[in-house]
């Protein structure tokens, strides 16, 4: 221990302090906990001036050691310092602007928030210096929330006085602030409070104001109960005014805290999830930070009684934004979507009945997630109404042309379809889309599920189904019946040139996705030409090392391609696309 302090007092005075302290923090925990605690006490006892050593790191190429590890040893320290609050409030914020756009960034601020209540006078002094210096004004938040801690009434009127100021810098930090204070729970908010938020809201149109003070109004309502009406029209009229960064600010209390929004209820009020949903239908879906909010936000509220209008916004949301938004913006809502079954049988339904191609492009993003997935759909006779024959096929000839290549998951559909048809007439046709063009292009999966259900459905639809796998039994026999036609057979050399086309074509594909994986840009890829299993070695700290066998086992992949798509590729696609683009008329 004693040697550690000499070398780092004697590195502070021959300039090689971060030299010093990058090699004592590369030990065990307990010796950086031991480097910790020499700083301190070395700092304190006079010996040396952590923070002046700190206000000269510099987050480049050419300082000593890793900068966040180095700074991560000052902010375990900085709350034990006897510190001059001035020098140390320009330290902080010197390591506060070295660390850049870093998400780490702002970890700094919470030691100083630790510092300031060490000492009741220091957040009282910050301020007074903040007002006098532009360059510390990022430090008003967690200043206010230290001082907070000890004068609640205090730090609440001057943050009220900051929000007031001509300076846009300083008010935009207030109003974030006001919001970031911790109050008591039985706290009675003067009416001071409102009227300067009432001001504000009403006169203020800087958009970087707007985005925190949702956030505050928020914060407030957590608490209050008597003033909830007057916040949430504030909240409402910002909402009204504001732009992208007062639509992120919705976007992260509806992805982040979406229990306690839930619970913001009143009887005089609106919902504030409604009020929410009313207004992040304005995001621009290229801001995809906020988009991915959202989808966090309404994938709980999948999981609620708000589950339908969850399903309305997302629905509104693409069809106002169809040229720009997809469902794959959604990945949280698919995946929930996908795992419950009433959900993905009401969207599936739903979407497929309106016919619109972004809507049921998305049906295949849940149900299709790629080629071979293989879940099965059941319509949602709630959403069908009328009951007739024109939506029921609508839906029949929607679920071909966007499930196509997972013929399953639209057989499936075209079955349960079968239940709710209205006559004799709507069954014939539904029987003869299930034969052309599915189960006469996959003989695989579809036509083994069709077999199943023929076996549990009752008489009238057993009957239908027996007649359609009839159907393509007689068709398969009539064509294996007629021999090898020469004329239709490829030659040997253009079965190799196509041949040898797909597998270039595979194995493009195979490089494109390889490019995209996340554990492929971890992991070392080996390419091994023959045995039964790979060896590592994995090396422990204290010298040895362990071997590791890994076993090789067969991995393989089936996609059915469909037989039109050889036989009569133009004339498959453009069914295809005639079904996809088809429109009941109003």
């Amino acid at each position: 221990m004693e040697e550690a302090r000499e070398t780092i007092i004697n590195s502070s005075k021959n300039g090689a302090f971060f030299e010093a302290i990058d090699r004592l923090s590369h030990s065990s925990a307990e010796d950086r906990d031991s480097l910790t605690a020499n700083l301190i006490d070395l700092h304190n006892e006079g010996k040396i001036d952590l923070v002046e050593e700190y206000s000269k790191l510099k987050n480049s190429r050419e300082s000593p050691g890793n900068f966040f590890l180095l700074r991560h040893v000052f902010e375990k320290a900085l709350p034990k310092l006897s510190a001059e609050i001035g020098a140390t409030m320009s330290c902080v914020m010197h390591l506060y602007s070295e660390a850049g756009n870093d998400m780490a960034a702002g970890l700094i601020l919470d030691a100083y928030i630790e510092f300031c209540r060490g000492d009741p006078s220091r957040p009282r002094i910050a301020l007074d210096k903040i007002q006098g210096n532009s360059s510390l004004i990022d430090l008003l938040t967690p200043t206010i929330v230290s001082g907070a801690f000890f004068d609640v009434d205090y730090y609440l009127s001057q943050t009220l006085s900051f929000i007031q100021v001509d300076d846009i810098g300083i008010r935009r930090r207030a109003i974030f602030s006001l919001g970031r204070i911790q109050f008591p729970d039985d706290f009675i908010f003067p009416e001071s409070v409102y009227e300067t938020l009432g001001h504000a809201i009403k006169e203020e149109n800087d958009d970087e104001f707007l985005g925190p003070a949702v956030r505050t109004f928020f914060s407030l309502l957590r608490y209050e109960n008597a003033q909830k009406q007057r916040l949430f029209q504030m909240m409402e009229n910002a909402f009204a005014k504001g732009g992208i960064s007062t639509l992120h600010a919705g976007s992260e209390i509806l992805g982040l805290f979406t229990d306690e929004a839930l619970k913001i209820t009143d009887t005089d009020l609106p919902e504030l999830i409604d009020l929410l949903l009313k207004y992040l239908a304005n995001v621009d879906p290229n801001n995809a930070r906020t988009v991915e909010f959202i989808d966090y936000g309404i994938t709980k509220l999948l999981e609620t009684e708000r589950s339908e209008s969850a399903i309305e916004f997302v629905q509104t949301f693409l069809v106002e934004n169809h040229r720009e938004a997809t469902l794959d913006q959604f990945e949280s809502v698919i995946r929930k979507i996908r795992e419950n079954e009433i959900l993905r049988n009401k969207v599936s339904t739903r979407w497929l009945l309106t016919g619109k191609e972004v809507l049921c492009e998305g049906v295949n993003k849940i149900v299709g997630a790629d080629q071979g997935s293989n879940f099965t759909v059941d319509v949602d006779p709630s959403e069908i109404v009328p009951l007739d024959k024109t939506h029921i096929i609508f839906i029949a000839r929607k679920s071909i042309g966007y499930l196509f290549l997972n013929p399953k998951s639209a057989a499936s559909l075209i079955v349960s379809l079968m239940k709710v048809a209205p006559d004799e007439e709507t069954l014939f046709e539904l029987t003869k889309h299930l034969v052309d063009p599915l189960l006469i292009n996959f003989n695989g999966k579809p036509f083994e599920y069709v077999e199943s259900r023929a076996s549990t459905e009752n008489a009238e639809i057993a009957l239908k189904l027996r007649e359609a796998l009839d159907a393509i039994r007689s068709y398969l026999k009539g064509i294996h019946s007629a021999g090898e036609i020469s004329e239709l057979h490829p030659s040997q050399m253009h079965q190799e040139v196509y041949n040898r086309k797909i597998m270039q074509q595979m194995a493009e594909s195979m490089k494109e996705a390889e490019a995209r994986s996340p554990i492929l840009s971890l992991a070392t890829k080996q390419t091994i030409l023959y045995g039964r299993g790979s060896i590592a070695y994995v090396h422990h700290a204290v010298g040895a090392k362990e071997r590791i066998e890994v076993p090789l086992q067969m991995h393989s992949i089936e996609i059915e391609h469909p037989r039109g798509d050889k036989l009569d590729p133009n004339g498959l696609d453009f069914l295809l696309r005639v079904f996809r683009a088809e429109q009941i008329r109003q």
